[in-house]
């Protein structure tokens, strides 16, 4: 059986955002699966993001996991959500 192409996987979009992140001064860039999809440091801080994609501009609704909600409230200074916007 040949492996399907997944349209709906991110990774372009993590991966791009991961050198965003380099090119803004973020050191230990790197993916992660839980609490998000990348964890980085600026100014020794930790921080953490998890990106959706989409191709939608003008309205997006994602699902995102408990533990990323609760992370996200228990470290609401340093995790982000991030809407990557496909062409």
């Amino acid at each position: 059986m040949a492996n399907k192409i997944s349209y709906k996987s991110d990774s372009d979009a993590k991966s791009a955002f991961m050198r965003n992140l380099e090119n803004r001064g973020y050191t230990d860039v790197k993916p992660a699966k839980v609490p998000s999809d990348i964890k980085a440091k600026k100014d020794g801080v930790q921080w953490y993001f998890e990106i959706k994609k989409t191709s939608k501009t003008d309205q997006y609704f994602g699902a995102a996991t408990l533990t990323e909600w609760e992370q996200a409230f228990k470290t609401p200074d340093t995790y982000r959500f991030v809407i990557a916007i496909a062409n």
